[in-house]
């Protein structure tokens, strides 16, 4: 019988050897890439470092966004509490109002587009009076009513109050009003007034305390005396300015006793 041939032993040989290596090869150049990647520094391009900074800073407080501070009032006559924007001042300070001291809120100076739609500097003065201050405003009795009272919901009534007051529109310069401008905004309590109705001091009786607020056009920094004249609101100012937005919520916000 004849021996078994060997003449492709050889070739076999190499092949293996060969694909041994190429083995190697690839293990070895793998184990570069992983190790480059693990070594070389994940890079950040500028720009997006920069937005991941920004993100973490505290945002601008803007006026009209500063939060809120609680109001209590320790007078006899005026015993309640309300909240009130903190970049607003108020005189006397929390509890240390006399029992017949009015209670004065004022904002900072802002923009506001007027009736005309000229854009104006301006204030809000909010006050709460005793009722036995009387509206000194409506004394000479020329004021009207612009439009028809509404209601809003006080947001958390004492037992004594009623929920749904209602807030009256007043135009102060007296005669007719066609363009159902308003110079002061009174909770009004219980009582709805109508568009083009007279309204007197005496309207308010009954009221304690009388709650009101008025706008100021500003020409001083000051804004007051010379510097500041009556602003006319509009319904669409009153519902959508920052600003009687504010006063609202101090409106809502009031607990009386």
């Amino acid at each position: 019988m004849a021996a078994p041939t060997t003449a492709h032993k050889p070739r076999r040989t190499w092949l293996l050897v060969t694909g041994i290596t190429a083995a190697v090869v690839i293990v070895v150049a793998v184990g570069i890439l992983v190790f480059l990647k693990i070594k070389t520094p994940k890079t950040t391009p500028a720009s997006t470092t920069a937005s991941n900074q920004q993100s973490n800073q505290p945002a601008p407080t803007a006026t009209g966004n500063s939060g809120t501070q609680q109001y209590i009032s320790n007078g006899n006559d005026l015993n309640l509490k309300f909240t009130y924007p903190s970049d607003w001042t108020v005189t006397p300070a929390s509890n240390n109002n006399a029992s017949d001291q009015t209670i004065t809120l004022t904002s900072p100076l802002t923009s506001v587009t007027d009736s005309t739609g000229a854009t104006v500097t301006t204030k809000a003065v909010l006050t709460i009076r005793p009722g036995s201050a009387q509206a000194g405003e409506l004394a000479s009795g020329s004021a009207t009513i612009a439009q028809d009272s509404t209601q809003i919901g006080y947001t958390s009534p004492t037992a004594s109050q009623h929920q749904y007051p209602y807030i009256t529109f007043v135009h102060l310069a007296g005669g007719q009003n066609t363009n159902n401008v308003f110079d002061e905004v009174i909770i009004t309590g219980i009582t709805k007034f109508m568009k083009g109705q007279g309204i007197t001091a005496d309207s308010l009786g009954g009221l304690d305390p009388i709650i009101s607020a008025r706008f100021y056009q500003c020409s001083t920094n000051a804004c007051d005396g010379s510097g500041a004249t009556a602003l006319n609101l509009t319904g669409g100012l009153w519902q959508n300015s920052t600003l009687a937005q504010q006063v609202q919520a101090v409106f809502t916000s009031l607990q009386l006793s």
